[in-house]
């Protein structure tokens, strides 16, 4: 949550509304750049919990 919360403090307002951006569509932001990153190994991500 905390790159989240960094995330809108990078982009806080919607380029194409100028409206602020929702904390679960930030989730999904970061959750997308992640899985992007992850697939070219510029992170490398791992499951948490018993999964």
């Amino acid at each position: 949550m905390s790159l989240v919360e960094r995330w809108q403090q990078i982009q806080p307002v919607d380029p194409a509304t100028l409206e602020l951006i929702d904390p679960q569509i930030a989730f999904n932001q970061v959750k997308e750049l992640l899985k992007t990153l992850d697939a070219f190994l510029y992170v490398l991500l791992q499951r948490s919990g018993s999964n």
